[in-house]
């Protein structure tokens, strides 16, 4: 077990490190008949992933056509994490300089999920983001849940924090007894701490940069400022 004089703090990567709709923006524009492809704008696209809608309920429920969601899902396990698509990958323009600061006060730990351990480790060592984190653990999709890895490697307590983007975060966070938040930078908004009942359990930021004003007292109590 990995015990720590000072907090840690569990991130995840894609939408809270890295900005990734333009990745799954371009597999939508790629899987699209021709004459669709207009249909959407990235913004557009991007504000229906945030709200839960699956793209191509959208798409057959406007244009009245019939692509199959079964077969576009597939295609998506398939493809999305090959070198083509995880190119279109970016780091959001404050990710470097906020994990600079947040490295003099936690104990940075990267917990993500993605099949192609090869791409990400290309892509993560691409982004020069190594020196920030003392582990990373790199979970396929239907691996076990993030807490229970955490619990294996490390003795959290109420000081520490999880940083994520979905619910697989924010759930992972309240089972360890330990504070989540949820970055509205990535594929999820409110609605998803509501569908799960935890509003008063999860903090819900813009994006990492709020951590740095972020507090917690003697008590473990966090509060802004």
């Amino acid at each position: 077990m990995v015990k720590n004089e000072i907090p840690n703090c569990f991130l995840d990567f894609d939408g809270t490190l890295v900005d990734n709709k333009f990745r799954l923006y371009q597999f939508f524009l790629d899987g699209l008949p021709q004459k669709y492809k207009n249909s959407l704008s990235i913004e557009e696209f991007w504000m229906l992933k945030r709200l839960g809608i699956h793209e191509i309920d959208w798409m057959n429920d406007k244009y009245k056509i019939n692509i199959s969601k079964e077969d576009w899902n597939r295609k998506k396990v398939e493809l999305i994490e090959s070198e083509k698509y995880l190119s279109y990958e970016r780091l959001f323009v404050y990710t470097k300089e906020t994990l600079e600061i947040l490295k003099e006060n936690y104990n940075l730990v990267l917990i993500t999920r993605r099949e192609n351990r090869i791409g990400f480790e290309k892509e993560f060592d691409g982004f020069g983001l190594n020196t920030f984190f003392t582990n990373v653990f790199i979970l396929s999709h239907d691996e076990k849940s993030k807490d229970e890895i955490i619990k294996r490697k490390y003795n959290v307590n109420k000081y520490d924090i999880f940083v994520g983007d979905t619910e697989d975060d924010f759930l992972a966070g309240i089972k360890l007894g330990i504070r989540p938040f949820l970055v509205l930078s990535g594929i999820r908004s409110h609605w998803i701490i509501e569908k799960y009942g935890v509003k008063s359990k999860v903090f819900v930021i813009n994006d990492i940069r709020e951590l740095i004003n972020v507090r917690n007292d003697a008590e473990g109590n966090f509060s802004n400022g």
